[in-house]
């Protein structure tokens, strides 16, 4: 699994660049939400929605993790498929190559509806996840696709939070000051560490 490690934060929430987009496929439409996090090597997403989708496999591969801390996973196969993913309202779509994992991480807090949303406003900035049902991560971005995901427009807010756009919406980060008692600031760091790669009839 991936590496996360959770604080409990009492005083402040720790807000991470999440948003909500969809898995468009011929036996699915399904809001996904999203985590950006450049600690990560890789992108992924969870097995059982790219599964159900009945998403193209590429090939497949067999890794280990180094975990926060410098603990190493066993080693796990993972397969790669082609996924369409598109905005909300579906005016842009790509495909990304993404690797299955049974789970990805939760209790990541949404974005809440506070003071500060009226000063996104003004920038014309609309911040989807606080719509989220769940805490859930369905895909998690990592390093190898941000730098095709991410724009160059970065907002520093007044209050001390920074909105980032990605070709998919806006994302905000940073940390809240309110009584957080449920809910955890995150911190993640995985290095993908390659067994091997092979093909769907080698493993």
């Amino acid at each position: 699994m991936t590496s996360v490690s959770s604080n409990q934060a009492n005083d402040n929430l720790v807000l991470l660049k999440t948003l909500l987009v969809r898995i468009v496929t011929p036996t699915m439409d399904k809001v996904l939400r999203v985590l950006f996090d450049d600690g990560i090597q890789k992108t992924y997403i969870v097995s059982k929605i790219v599964q159900a989708a009945g998403c193209i496999s590429i090939g497949s591969h067999l890794e280990r993790n180094s975990l926060f801390g410098g603990v190493l996973t066993d080693v796990e196969k993972r397969i790669t498929y082609h996924v369409p993913i598109s905005t909300l309202q579906y005016k842009k779509k790509q495909v990304l190559q993404l690797h299955d994992k049974p789970k990805i991480a939760g209790n990541i807090p949404r974005t809440s509806k506070r003071p500060w949303m009226s000063e996104l406003k003004k920038h014309k900035i609309w911040i989807n996840d606080h719509d989220s049902a769940s805490e859930e991560i369905d895909v998690l971005i990592g390093a190898d696709l941000m730098p095709h995901l991410i724009t160059d427009r970065c907002i520093h807010l007044n209050c001390g939070l920074v909105a980032q756009e990605t070709i998919f919406g806006w994302s905000i980060m940073g940390p809240v000051n309110a009584r957080a008692s449920s809910d955890s600031a995150f911190a993640m760091t995985v290095t993908s560490l390659h067994v091997a790669d092979m093909g769907e009839n080698s493993i």
